[in-house]
């Protein structure tokens, strides 16, 4: 394995269709991604609910690729789409994401420690 295999080791991007004949490329967070995730979510309310959508729409914008046709290379005009949707839309959008990529990181995991030849991490 080279430096730039391992970049990209468990890195997973799949389409969904979480909405009859709509398919959406998600892939998952990388770790500087998951501190974007935060630093934004620092700048929200912090009454419970508006976090929870800030979660879910500063996450989804960050693992989105493209919508139907549309491919999205900037966060700004992403969120911006996304905020103008409903809250069950984010949440089917949401939902489609985590359960995809919650099975798809388990088997990550457990192919890793298979390929690891036995070593744990420090």
């Amino acid at each position: 394995m080279n430096i730039e295999e391992l970049a990209g080791l468990g890195r997973i991007r799949k389409e969904c269709e979480p909405f009859e004949g709509l398919k959406v490329m998600f892939h998952t967070l990388t770790l500087k991604e998951e501190k974007d995730v935060n630093v934004a979510l620092s700048s929200y309310p912090q009454d419970i609910l508006t976090r929870s959508i800030g979660i879910q729409i500063e996450t989804l914008v960050r693992t989105i690729e493209s919508i139907g046709e549309k491919t999205f290379t900037d966060l700004k005009e992403l969120k911006e789409y996304l905020e103008g949707l409903q809250r069950h839309t984010i949440s089917i959008l949401w939902n489609a994401w985590s359960d995809e990529f919650d099975k798809e990181s388990l088997k990550n995991v457990e192919d890793l420690k298979k390929n690891s030849g036995g070593h744990q991490p420090v």
